[in-house]
């Protein structure tokens, strides 16, 4: 089995993990699945608020979808 199939089951099993849910989106960003990945990242944010890796790949994410506003403001707390 596909181990990008396996993670959201993961997520749903641990689905106040912060770790978890970035961890998932982290990956799913480095798989090329920015959308999957965006919502694993969003709901790491609201977890553990201001987590300087959770930024950046948001940020990045809104950089890509052209957010740039968005992104500057996120890349910004990540610092």
């Amino acid at each position: 089995m596909n181990a990008g199939r396996k993670m959201p089951i993961v997520a749903t099993a641990a689905p106040n993990d912060a770790e978890v849910q970035f961890v998932l989106g982290r990956n799913l960003f480095k798989a090329g699945r920015d959308d999957e990945a965006l919502i694993y990242l969003e709901k790491a944010d609201q977890l553990r608020p201001n987590h300087a890796k959770t930024l950046h790949y948001l940020g990045r994410i809104y950089a890509q979808e052209g957010k740039y506003a968005e992104a500057l403001s996120t890349l910004r707390k990540a610092q």
